[in-house]
């Protein structure tokens, strides 16, 4: 065993407030820059790697000193779920143990249900990574969701009157992004997709990329005071570049964005991932023309009229297929994730509140997604459907793009 109690309150009442008043407001969570940070990664179909680095759960410290192997069983016969990676605080055993959480499992295509921590009777727990699990296991990389930064489930410790900036530096690492991005068949470095220039003239942000809210740091992108303008960030300056970052279908690409528009009503939305090379393609129509998948909201005057936020994708011009998430938007953040694997056979559509709990999940198969080698950029914007200015505020979109 490679994880091991330091000290802490030992036999105490285990929660965050009795830990925060003892330690002068101290937050629990993971120690950001010691070692690993905790870090879960795949290590087989059946497996994760939990890395070495110190925590503090259920009012005690702890540290993982050796990379730690951890078995996850595989869901039966057309099912999947959702398991969480934890670092647990039992008072009753005086031990500190990491302990894997399996929730109900759902028949495939029905999203399963997310485990909730136990916080209570004598158990504390904090989730490193959220796993999901079907009957061949863990697919790939792609099914481990890291959950440190997510305050509410783990979080990073901190002092509790400095929790909004050291908040809003994690997300402001996050927005940096860690893009290993395709372009031309080269692969080159892309950090995340803010855009703070103004090309064609049809960028229309306040620049206010050191923006903090109760959300962490964002740019937010406004619209002009005149119906049928838009604004978005795109990973490129020029989208039609033939060596602009982007990402390819047949490597293995996870995009992920978290974004809050701050009205509901009268506006056109979009974040994902396009071939288009103008904005007014993607963001300004209802039905785009090209390759894409992502998030689509069309709500308003000359629009579909969209009540609830929409799956949408095309392949090359195959015809948009549209699929009702049953998620009706408020003017909250939201985390838009999008999965294609390895094998380019299909991809995973998720969307998540900001404690990662899944509020709607997709699968779809290869006929109806951008065809494979096709390159596409990460898009996020709006369009104003009434002569009202209305904006989105993007925190971070950031992914991965791999051969392998």
């Amino acid at each position: 065993m490679a994880y091991a109690q330091l000290f802490g309150l030992d036999a105490s009442a285990v929660n965050e407030t009795n830990f925060e008043t003892v330690f002068g407001n101290l937050l629990e969570g993971v120690f950001l820059g010691i070692d690993n940070e905790c870090r879960v990664s795949r290590q087989a179909a059946a497996s994760v790697n939990v890395d070495t680095g110190t925590f503090v759960t259920g009012g005690v410290f702890g540290r993982v000193s050796a990379l730690e192997n951890v078995a996850v069983a595989p869901a039966a016969a057309g099912n999947a779920r959702y398991d969480r990676i934890t670092l647990q605080r039992d008072n009753a055993t005086n031990a500190l143990t990491i302990v894997v959480m399996s929730g109900a499992e759902a028949i495939l295509p029905a999203v399963p249900a997310v485990p909730a921590l136990t916080r209570a009777g004598g158990i504390y727990q904090i989730s490193l990574a959220r796993v999901y699990v079907v009957a061949a296991g863990i697919v790939d990389d792609a099914d481990v969701t890291d959950e440190r930064g997510e305050p509410t489930l783990c979080g990073y410790v901190s002092g509790k009157a400095y929790e909004q900036v050291a908040r809003g530096h994690v997300e402001g690492n996050r927005q940096a992004g860690g893009w290993s991005a395709y372009g031309h068949a080269t692969l080159m470095a892309f950090q995340g997709m803010y855009l703070t220039g103004n090309p064609a003239g049809q960028c229309i942000d306040n620049a206010s990329a050191a923006l903090q809210d109760a959300d962490g740091v964002a740019l937010t992108q406004t619209t002009l005071n005149v119906a049928g303008n838009y604004a978005y960030t795109v990973g490129a300056d020029d989208p039609g570049v033939i060596n602009a970052p982007c990402h390819c279908r047949n490597y293995w690409s996870v995009f992920e964005c978290k974004f809050k528009p701050s009205v509901v009503a009268n506006l056109r939305l979009f974040v994902g991932l396009s071939d288009a090379v103008l904005v007014a393609n993607i963001i300004g129509v209802d039905d785009p023309g090209g390759s894409y998948a992502g998030l689509q909201f069309c709500h308003g005057a000359a629009t579909r009229g969209d009540a609830t936020l929409k799956w949408a994708h095309e392949n090359a011009g195959g015809g948009q297929v549209l699929v009702d998430t049953g998620i009706t938007p408020t003017a909250v953040a939201y985390i838009f994730r999008l999965t294609f694997r390895a094998d380019g056979s299909y991809a995973h559509f998720e969307l998540m509140d900001t404690s990662r709990n899944i509020l709607a999940s997709y699968w779809t198969n290869a006929a109806t997604l951008p065809p494979v080698a096709t390159r596409m950029l990460p898009w996020s914007g709006i369009e104003t459907r009434a002569a009202a200015a209305i904006s989105i505020s993007q925190y971070y979109a950031n992914g991965v793009n791999r051969k392998t």
